[in-house]
């Protein structure tokens, strides 16, 4: 039986004022742009661009310090991954990627387990993926924040 916290979140919950515009996001699932309005994205480039002033004068923050990104690509990328990885960094936090040709996966672990597994260990978790299902499916199974990049390949 599952427990209740197995269950999807909620993605995004309304602000219920301006210091609660960033915290809307803590904990929620980013499964896809669609899930923005022009107002979230607005907060999204706002704080962007604060971390981007932070980094230009500081370097790095303590924001994320004890905190642990999980990043699985199921297909190749270089700026994705080198990108969140290294915004933990930059945050105080640490980061792991997870080789796939290394994984459970190889041998038929089924990604509810390695979602499962994953979690165990992380505060957050970013996966890419050329299909919509594992990630959808991911959101679901997981508690703590996903973040996911979808490839969609046409043959």
């Amino acid at each position: 039986m599952l427990a209740a916290q197995h269950f999807p979140k909620t993605v995004v919950r309304a602000p219920t004022s301006a210091e609660d515009e960033y915290k809307a996001f803590v904990g929620a699932d980013v499964v896809s742009v669609n899930a923005f309005t022009r107002d979230k994205l607005s907060v999204v480039f706002e704080l962007a661009g604060r971390c981007c002033e932070i980094v230009a004068t500081q370097g790095s923050v303590d924001w994320a310090k004890g905190r642990l990104l999980s990043a699985i690509f199921f297909e190749a990328s270089t700026r994705t991954s080198t990108s969140f990885q290294a915004a933990m960094l930059r945050l105080g936090g640490s980061a792991i990627a997870i080789d796939v040709g290394n994984s459970s996966v190889t041998k038929g672990e089924s990604l509810e387990d390695t979602a499962r597994c994953l979690e165990s260990y992380s505060d957050a978790i970013v996966m890419r993926h050329f299909q919509v299902l594992p990630v959808v499916c991911w959101a679901t199974y997981i508690v703590v924040g996903l973040a996911a990049s979808i490839m969609y390949t046409f043959s």
